[in-house]
């Protein structure tokens, strides 16, 4: 497993990126690298990087910090003037930690030419600064949360086919509530947010989303 294959699976998350001057000790398996992530699956995230250090005399220390602690933590740290060569990074703070300067883009480093070719398109784009210029990180794993309806509770309402946009979803929720085939017509998914804290949306985040579940909601 070479340098990129261990960058990889030890999960640089959505901003795997560098602060600051770190390159260099990436670069170079015999210097040392520092590696901070939050608690998921740690024991394998070890083995990764046990593997890696065992192969090429690597100096990577792992660290794993709580998930609700970890953002504010790298955070205070970074302010602090501590270097942290590779890090997870939630998607919703990337582009602010490059934009504040506690990241920087990954587009020089070795090998991420060739990395960016095997990626999904999706993954890519997702991945870049506001501009599209910089490529931010890498991806740390793909979730896919997809709309399902039912069918013959649309039937019942006289709608013919699925809703294909936003505003095509709020028109078929409204009916469905006015039609008394459903009182809640639209079932966003929950799931725990950055914050740690329970019951907030995060799948359903979609730019129509919110209309959709305000609308269903208070109508």
């Amino acid at each position: 497993m070479d340098r990129r294959t261990f960058l990889e699976l030890a999960g640089i998350a959505g901003a795997s990126t560098l602060l600051t001057e770190a390159l260099p000790s990436v670069a170079r398996a015999d210097k040392p690298i520092n590696f901070s992530g939050w608690v998921f699956k740690p024991d394998t995230v070890k083995d990764y990087v046990s593997f890696y250090n065992q192969k090429f005399t690597g100096q990577v220390t792992y660290e794993a910090i709580p998930w609700a602690q970890y953002h504010p933590t790298m955070e205070t740290r970074a302010f602090a003037g501590e270097i942290v060569d590779v890090m997870y990074c939630n998607h919703n703070n990337r582009e602010r930690w490059f934009e504040s300067g506690l990241i920087r883009a990954v587009d020089d480093l070795p090998g991420v030419d060739e990395l960016k070719r095997k990626m999904s398109p999706a993954n890519l784009d997702s991945l870049k600064s506001k501009d599209g210029s910089k490529l931010l990180g890498l991806p740390y794993f793909t979730s896919l949360f997809v709309l399902m309806y039912n069918e013959p509770m649309l039937a019942q309402a006289g709608i013919k086919a699925p809703a294909k946009s936003w505003d095509e979803l709020i028109d078929q929720c409204l009916k469905l509530k006015k039609d008394r085939v459903s009182d809640t017509p639209f079932l966003p998914n929950w799931n725990a947010s950055p914050s740690g804290r329970r019951r907030t949306r995060i799948a359903s985040c979609g730019p129509g989303a919110m209309p959709t579940t305000r609308t269903t909601r208070t109508t």
